[in-house]
């Protein structure tokens, strides 16, 4: 055994030899700050709070990001100009882990207003079409009815008399 903490070692080798390098986690402390960039929601951690605060290296943290009604997830940012994306989060995630901090990290959530979408619903022949989202009647206007991102929709076809829905 060779209790030896330099990062080079010389042996003179004269028989099957083998070498094990040992590590442990630094025990230096980081910044960690985070935040929301523009308001409509909140990004709480698992246990660093509150934000900027030292952390020791090696920490597991979990951030979970909780916007308010009609608002999702943008994305995940390391700047608060929300100009660099955190690696390997997308938007509409709603939480983000670091596992073992290893240096000052700033982690930034932005929220934007969940979408709309447009259906066009057309009838050919005699009969109307009713829909729903997420339970809810909605109203067809014009042809077009408007549902948000993730909605659930279901369209009923009403033949009228002596018709028969042929196909959508």
């Amino acid at each position: 055994i060779i209790a030896d903490n330099s990062e080079n070692i010389s042996l003179i080798i004269t028989e099957n030899t083998t070498v094990e390098a040992s590590y442990k986690i630094d025990t230096a402390h980081y910044t960690l700050t985070y935040g929301v960039v523009g308001g409509n929601g909140t990004l709480s951690s698992d246990s660093i709070d509150p934000s900027p605060a030292l952390v020791m290296a090696g920490t597991n943290i979990i951030f979970k990001a909780t916007p308010v009604d009609g608002y999702q997830v943008a994305g995940w940012y390391s700047d608060a100009a929300c100009q660099i994306a955190i690696v390997n989060t997308k938007s509409e995630q709603m939480t983000y882990t670091i596992s073992s901090l290893i240096e000052s990290t700033n982690v930034y959530v932005k929220f934007e207003v969940i979408p709309s979408y447009d259906i066009m619903v057309n009838t050919n022949g005699l009969g109307t079409v009713s829909a729903q989202a997420n339970g809810v009647s909605v109203d067809i206007i014009e042809n077009k009815l408007s549902v948000k991102r993730h909605d659930r929709v279901v369209l009923t076809a009403k033949p009228e008399a002596n018709q028969n829905l042929n196909d959508w």
